[in-house]
């Protein structure tokens, strides 16, 4: 479990649009495509720059908290992390068209 001071600190560092922090979205993004691995993140930051990642190493130290750098899932779609958070957050404001 992730100490509210971290969270609170990576919140103010990179930006609340920066974090997953929903637990339907956690669980999406503990999977990948081996069989059998699954370990659900208690949160899922998507840094934009270099500094950002800095920032969240520092946070990470700071908190003694595990880094886990995760690509594409094992790359099976050819797609990097910000490709699915980017569909992921056009799915939600696309508005619903009663289907």
């Amino acid at each position: 479990m992730i100490a509210q001071s971290a969270m609170q600190q990576l919140e103010q560092a990179l930006g609340k649009e920066k974090l997953v922090t929903a637990k339907e979205d956690l669980l999406v993004l503990g999977y990948d495509s081996t069989p059998g691995l699954h370990a659900t993140p208690d949160l899922v930051v998507y840094p934009t720059s270099t500094d950002d990642v800095v920032k969240v190493v520092e946070v990470a130290r700071d908190h003694n908290l595990p880094l886990t750098p995760r690509g594409s899932a094992t790359g099976l779609r050819g797609e990097y992390p910000d490709q699915w958070r980017h569909r992921h957050l056009s799915e939600q404001d696309e508005p619903d068209s009663g289907n």
